[in-house]
């Protein structure tokens, strides 16, 4: 859509999805600003789908793995194998017996299952399959609070992840304008926009800017979100 923005027409659209399922995940749609065939800004908006936190996270085992960088979930030995990618993602039931006695050892030594104590070695794959249910369990006791923190932060709750005009295209509005199309498009999707906690210094003076007109909100959980009645363009 066409937006008369200052002294300039302004070309403003939304791209889904840029990065694809390629990032634990996460999704990243772009709000386009294109002046004379040019691109000149675009603000990019983060988050994860339902549907795609089910995928990758089917147990907090995947979330300490891909989120909290601790390496338990069995991959292929050659990075360059197609499955190495997916592997994080996959759920302990799936492990065949070899990966799950692999999975099982990774998580006594990192102290998620202080319970698991057999010899892996003697147990078949059910036996297996039982001891990484407790392991869960532990796991849950001890991440479990965290996690449900993440799904709740990032779950369907974009976040302004990056925003750049072009220099000479500063202080018109470009980016105050880029922002109300993405909360329009976000409301039309039963979605809000948050605030990201990592601003860079020009995102934090649009952001008191927008707070001075009432167009952010400050939830009970602490978090900032723009107010799609008074962000219309």
């Amino acid at each position: 859509m066409i937006y008369n923005i200052s002294k300039y027409e302004i070309d403003i659209s939304v791209e889904e999805d840029i990065e694809g399922d390629d990032n634990r995940g996460w999704r990243v749609d772009k709000v386009s600003a294109v002046h004379d065939g040019n691109e000149i800004g675009y603000l990019k908006m983060a988050y994860i789908t339902k549907e795609r936190f089910a995928d990758h996270y089917p147990t907090i085992f995947n979330w300490l793995d891909q989120i909290k960088g601790h390496i338990i979930i069995p991959r292929p030995l050659n990075h360059t194998d197609p499955e190495w990618s997916t592997a994080p993602k996959r759920h302990y039931m799936e492990f065949n017996i070899e990966e799950i006695r692999r999975f099982i050892s990774s998580i006594r030594q990192l102290s998620y299952s202080r319970q698991v104590n057999e010899n892996l070695s003697n147990c078949d794959l059910e036996t297996l399959q039982a001891l990484a249910t407790v392991a869960e369990v532990e796991a849950i006791k001890q991440f479990g609070g965290e996690f449900k923190k993440f799904r709740q932060q990032y779950v369907n709750k974009p976040v302004d992840d990056f925003v750049r005009v072009e220099s000479q295209y500063q202080r018109h509005g470009i980016a105050e304008t880029m922002y109300r199309v993405a909360v329009k498009y976000l409301n039309e999707r039963g979605m809000h926009l948050y605030l990201s906690t990592l601003r860079q210094p020009a995102a934090t003076a649009l952001a008191d800017k927008f707070r001075a007109a009432g167009a952010i909100r400050k939830m009970s959980n602490g978090r900032e979100r723009f107010i799609s009645e008074n962000t219309e363009i």
